[in-house]
């Protein structure tokens, strides 16, 4: 993280040096948070022993309450069920196991958080904040399945090391796959949603956009709910440069920031078999290999109240938008994508 950010602010000076009039497009893909869980000493210590005796539940209540509070979510929508045991369930030593997982997870967070300051206050410097779009955003919810179990221990494969407190040296360093927070924080960090990354329901799907442009626009410290996707990033930043971004899929998002819209677009998303598709209020959404499933998102974004059987015709008009999109674009069933991957390469 912090080696990104140096190469961002080196281009920075670069730039300001050798096209002082003139903007920059600058995009800073930190891989963090993510993992593998490296974080500095520093850093971890700051946060260590904090959610030991709170745990999951409790925090995960409280932040429903505080976003409820904020207006970042409706009241309507309601918690999703935890999926992962009870925190009382654990004794002292596991509670101290999963307290590491996430110190270390929220360590990379503040690491990240110190680097994006460090670009904003370069900006401060050079008198070009005021007048700079900012667009910040993450591309998934947290991974709660896969390779890792609730507990953030690596799945056995006689490759790695379990990432446990006693053994902290011998995989705080390691690469890959080895470490995570685990499912049962990944549960708190995806609240009020269901499911993690790789799926489509909203916990896979739904992250924050921050946007800053005080030159811009006169809107400050306002919310926008309007439905947008992270193909309207390229078309926005083309429209902030004054150019065209005719011929691509997504829409500017200039004219939300200026002011919400409750325009009614189309969006699709596809990964791995777990797939949907939202037009307007309602969503389609199924995992791989599972029915397909109809949400209201107006009235239950946390997808606890399936509509499919109920609305037959509705959940029959954005299946076939999904078929004809998923054609278009070359999305094949994964099933099919899984049968071609075996089969043998011809020399």
């Amino acid at each position: 993280t912090d080696v990104f950010t140096d190469y961002a602010l080196h281009f920075m000076d670069e730039s300001f040096e050798k096209h002082p009039d003139k903007p920059l497009f600058l995009y800073v893909a930190h891989n963090a948070p993510h993992f593998p869980l490296h974080a500095r000493k520093e850093d971890t210590q700051k946060y260590r022993g904090r959610f030991k005796d709170v745990g999951w539940d409790k925090l995960r209540q409280a932040r429903y309450e505080r976003m409820v509070k904020m207006g970042l979510i409706d009241k309507k929508w309601a918690l999703s069920p935890s999926d992962v045991p009870n925190w009382e369930t654990y004794d002292e030593k596991m509670r101290n196991e999963l307290d590491l997982k996430m110190a270390l997870y929220s360590a990379i967070i503040d690491r990240m958080d110190q680097n994006v300051g460090r670009i904003v206050d370069k900006l401060k410097v050079a008198g070009r904040l005021e007048n700079t779009l900012i667009l910040f955003m993450v591309d998934n919810g947290v991974p709660g399945t896969g390779v890792h179990d609730w507990r953030g221990l690596f799945a056995k494969n006689e490759r790695n090391p379990e990432t446990r407190v006693d053994n902290y040296k011998e995989w705080g360093r390691l690469g890959g796959w080895t470490s995570s927070s685990g499912r049962g924080w990944a549960n708190l960090s995806n609240a009020p949603f269901r499911m993690y990354k790789r799926y489509t329901h909203e916990g896979g799907v739904a992250t924050p956009l921050i946007v800053h442009w005080p030159a811009g626009f006169k809107a400050k410290g306002e919310l926008r709910h309007a439905p947008s996707h992270i193909i309207d990033v390229a078309p926005t930043c083309l429209s902030a440069a004054g150019l065209s971004s005719k011929g691509m899929v997504g829409k500017s998002l200039l004219p939300v920031f200026a002011k919400d819209s409750e325009k009614v677009r189309t969006l699709y998303w596809e990964h791995e078999g777990n797939r949907a598709v939202r037009k307007g209020n309602y969503k389609l959404v199924a995992m791989h290999d599972t029915p397909w499933e109809l949400y209201d998102m107006s009235q239950d974004r946390s997808e606890l109240k399936d509509l499919s059987e109920t609305m037959p015709t509705k959940a029959k008009e954005l299946r076939l938008l999904y078929e004809n999109w998923a054609k278009r674009v070359g999305a094949l069933p994964w099933n099919e994508v899984l049968q071609t991957k075996k089969r043998p390469i011809k020399k």
